[in-house]
């Protein structure tokens, strides 16, 4: 039956999904936790390698050529390239590019920003540590993150590259769910998406298709998903998208797959009027 293959097919995708969502989340936690792992203001670099790096500065600070900069060691060297507003918090930021010699040698060394007119023995305006490894293979086995030692992948664009994944496997999943929707609809049904326990017995709330005429006081049939009947329930209330039913003394759980079918009308009670 399609019914049933729009409904297999849903709980593979489901599946997917939550699979993508765990990698997903596992990015995230990856990156987090060797973010706070790894000191502030560290950059690893290899022999030959440049990156860029930034710091915030005093709002005094207008002009490149009031800051300059302190290097410990020849072979790594940081030259300021601009001034800009902060992306987050605004503020003025400096930016500018650390560069490695080709003949450095591994580890680690420190370069530093400082405003000219500060005396030296006050904290400088920016510092980075730059790790300097020998091979790829020694920065890769440095890192913090898993995704990144193991696998040579960035945690965060592999988060990113889940975004994309997870929306059209919602989409989809909205798309079969409509269909679904539509193949019980057309064979009279309409799926349980809620049940719970009262007192008389169990009070189911279903969906109606458009165009479903349920009125309170109706009968309705609870059936599983082989379309077996379970028990008859009578229609407490409705919205006209929704409907709640009441099955007095069912007390069992419904099985999964549950649904509703609109029952034939109740017959005349006995003694009652009569159409001749």
């Amino acid at each position: 039956m399609e019914s049933a293959a729009t409904e297999r097919a849903a709980k593979r995708l489901g599946r997917l999904g939550l699979v993508v969502f765990v990698f997903f989340f596992a990015c995230l936690l990856d990156t987090c936790v060797a973010r706070f792992r790894e000191p502030l203001f560290t950059v690893h670099l290899l022999p030959g390698e440049r990156a860029w790096v930034d710091g915030m500065l005093d709002p005094e600070v207008t002009e490149l050529s009031q800051l300059g900069v302190e290097a410990f060691d020849d072979a790594v060297r940081l030259r300021l390239d601009r001034l800009q507003r902060g992306f987050w918090l605004g503020g003025t930021m400096w930016v500018g590019e650390v560069a490695v010699d080709p003949g450095a040698a591994p580890g680690v060394r420190e370069v530093r920003v400082r405003r000219l007119e500060k005396p030296p023995d006050e904290p400088p305006d920016g510092a980075w540590r730059v790790v300097v490894h020998a091979d790829a293979a020694s920065r890769r086995k440095s890192h913090l993150s898993l995704l990144r030692r193991h696998l040579g992948i960035a945690p965060g664009l592999a988060a990113l590259s889940c975004v994309p994944l997870l929306a059209l496997i919602l989409l989809w999943g909205w798309f079969l769910g409509r269909r679904k929707e539509r193949l019980l609809a057309a064979q009279g049904l309409s799926e349980i998406f809620l049940s719970r326990g009262v007192p008389e017995g169990t009070e189911v709330f279903f969906g109606l298709a458009a165009g479903a005429a349920v009125e309170p006081g109706r009968t309705v049939v609870i059936v599983d998903g082989e379309r077996r009947p379970i028990a008859e329930a009578r229609v407490g209330k409705t919205d006209g998208r929704n409907a709640s039913a009441l099955a007095a003394g069912l007390l069992t759980p419904l099985p999964p797959g549950a649904c509703v079918r609109l029952a034939a009308e109740d017959p005349p009670r006995e003694g009652g009027p009569t159409r001749d």
